[in-house]
């Protein structure tokens, strides 16, 4: 019986440490006040094409700028704030699905995970809107998803993946 409550009282705290760390990625939506970089990414978003961006910068930032003219079509997506919101939102499912597998099938302690991730948000100087550079941390971390599937499972398929995903972003 006591074993039971113990197992239900952490399943519990890692609840509302997945909790926490999700809606901690929304502590950087700033009502719009970084107009430097969020302004320069949103203009590329919504009005995306070779008139608007040369033609080097508008193929090297293909997918993020497909990506962020899909956000851009969202409610409140083409404005400062629900721009900011929807790409946090972004980010903060990353971190708690990334938190998710490394609790899973890692077996690591819920608490280090969080504390972890938590850690990782707390370091992403980067802001929100700037999406070819959470992309890329995407990219990382489904490649090293994949690499960690294909050697401990061995899988080779999981080893293509993850070299094709690394190819996209190096």
């Amino acid at each position: 019986m006591k074993m039971r409550t113990v197992k239900k009282f952490l399943m519990i705290i890692n609840i509302v440490c997945a909790c926490i760390v999700f809606f901690y990625a929304f502590r950087r939506v700033n009502f719009g006040l970084d107009l430097a970089d969020t302004g320069y990414n949103i203009g590329n978003y919504k009005y995306m094409s070779l008139k608007h961006i040369d033609a080097p910068w508008f193929f090297a930032t293909l997918l993020s700028n497909a990506i962020g003219h899909v956000i851009c079509l969202l409610p409140l997506g083409d404005r400062l704030i629900g721009f900011n919101i929807y790409s946090a939102l972004l980010i903060a499912a990353m971190t708690v699905l990334i938190g998710l597998f490394l609790k899973k099938e890692m077996k690591l302690p819920g608490l280090l995970v969080w504390f972890g991730e938590f850690l990782a948000l707390s370091l992403y100087w980067l802001p929100t809107s700037v999406l070819y550079d959470s992309l890329s941390f995407l990219f990382r971390d489904i490649a090293v998803i994949l690499l960690y599937i294909g050697l401990t499972h061995k899988r080779k398929i999981c080893l293509l993946g993850a070299g094709g995903y690394l190819a996209l972003i190096y």
